[in-house]
C-alpha cells in the first residue's frame, strides 16, 4: 500500500478506536473506509477481526491491548483497501 494511503488508513482507525461513538448506550455503526465509491464499515472489519482481538483480550491488557487492536485493525483495512482496489481495478478493465 502506498504511504499516503497507509496514512489515511491510519488516522481512520486511529480516530475510530480512540472514540467511541454511542446512542442510546449502543454503538453506532461507521465506515473504515471507502474505496472507489465502495464503504467498508466497521462491522466489516470487527466481524473478520473478532477472533484475533479476542485472542488478543487473552493475552494482553491496557495499552498493549488497546495497541494490538489498532494493528489488528489497521492491517485488515488495509488488506480490505487493497482487495478492493484490485477488484475495482479488474472490473474496469472487462
Amino acid at each position: 500500500m502506498h504511504g499516503t494511503a497507509m496514512r489515511y488508513v491510519a488516522l481512520l482507525i486511529v480516530a475510530f478506536s480512540l472514540v467511541p461513538i454511542v446512542h442510546a448506550g449502543q454503538p453506532l455503526e461507521g465506515v473504515a473506509a471507502v474505496v472507489n465509491n465502495e464503504v467498508i464499515t466497521l462491522a466489516e472489519v470487527r466481524a473478520i477481526t473478532k477472533q484475533a482481538e479476542e485472542k488478543a483480550a487473552r493475552e494482553l491488557s491496557g495499552d498493549a491491548l488497546r495497541g494490538e487492536i489498532a494493528k489488528i485493525r489497521l492491517t485488515t483495512i488495509a488488506k480490505l483497501v487493497e482487495r478492493r482496489r484490485a477488484e475495482t481495478g479488474s472490473e474496469k478493465s472487462k
